[in-house]
């Protein structure tokens, strides 16, 4: 059986919501759209399979097709439901209602527009998501106005050290991209900035994830395909003693069981009649650090770095 699928946008029943949490917004548009069914004479026009009609030509595509109405577009509103539901007096019409959300939280309701389709992927802008989490790291000193170091009476460190919990700010920035590879997904991940990026310096924003998916987008020029990509985003405000930025390095303590004498030679570190050697402070040329509270830390960079500019667009 040959079937034709005459598709019509509809300006009735058409609803739009707006749903709070807290600061943030998202949204949920439904259109509806009339799908006229069309057969030769001979066939039996109540055969149609909805399956068929509900993939018809015109129509959008669930968790693929971004917001497109009336001439409009969202840019960050995709389609995640659709229904078709027949006519019982009139069995070649059918209603298809489509069902649009914004996929992520955006700050306010003027994020969620229509506005008239652009000239390019980049002129659709990008959105972000803001979370705060935390870290901790071990504290020598506490907070108070004259700095007390956390050891005990005998100077020695304590066996459940003292943490510090440090925020941190993490942002998933959504873009539209013309194609995306798994190659170019997995070079990306895992990445660390090489140059200032978010007024922040080079090595302390790294890129923890990448999600992408397909997705048709109307332009001015008409519909494209298009790659919706998600970077996670997070910085690290580590410092060292000096104030020097860290960020996503990793750091060790200097201690060692031997430390670089006088003569240059390493030596077992004993105290007294001792049996066996104990850990002592080292300094970075390995001789024992002998002033100070504070241990030495040596910083190792343990993830490459990229030029963020090259694909990021905010």
């Amino acid at each position: 059986m040959a079937y034709t699928f005459n598709v019509e946008e509809m300006r009735t029943n058409r609803t739009i919501g707006f749903q709070s949490s807290q600061d943030n917004v998202s949204v949920s548009w439904q259109n509806e759209y009339q799908v006229i069914v069309g057969t030769n004479a001979s066939d039996d026009i109540a055969a149609v399979s909805p399956y068929d009609v509900i993939t018809a030509s015109g129509l959008p595509v669930v968790n693929r097709s971004v917001y497109y109405f009336a001439s409009k577009v969202i840019p960050f509103a995709i389609c995640r439901n659709l229904s078709a539901s027949q006519d019982p007096s009139a069995v070649a019409k059918w209603t298809v209602k489509a069902q649009y959300k914004s996929f992520n939280r955006n700050q306010n309701q003027d994020d969620n527009e229509p506005i008239a389709p652009p000239a390019a992927l980049t002129d659709l802008g990008t959105s972000e998501e803001a979370d705060l989490e935390e870290f901790e790291q071990v504290l020598y000193e506490d907070k108070s106005s004259t700095p007390k170091a956390i050891r005990l009476p005998s100077g020695a460190f304590f066996s459940d050290p003292v943490m510090e919990r440090i925020p941190t700010l993490t942002v998933k920035l959504t873009q539209y991209e013309s194609s995306i590879t798994y190659e170019q997904m997995l070079a990306r991940k895992f990445k660390t900035n090489d140059a200032t990026y978010r007024s922040q310096p080079a090595g302390t924003w790294l890129i923890e994830d990448v999600e992408a998916s397909t997705v048709q987008v109307q332009l001015s020029g008409g519909a494209t395909t298009a790659a919706l990509v998600t970077y996670t985003l997070k910085h690290s405000p580590r410092t060292d003693a000096a104030g020097t930025d860290i960020g996503w390095k990793v750091s060790r303590a200097l201690y060692d069981y031997k430390y670089k004498n006088g003569s240059g030679d390493y030596v077992w570190n004993f105290d007294g009649d001792q049996q066996a050697a104990t850990l002592t402070r080292v300094q970075s040329d390995g001789t024992r650090k002998t002033t100070g509270t504070l241990p030495d830390y040596e910083y190792y960079q343990v993830y490459d770095d990229t030029d963020f500019s090259a694909f990021l667009q905010a």
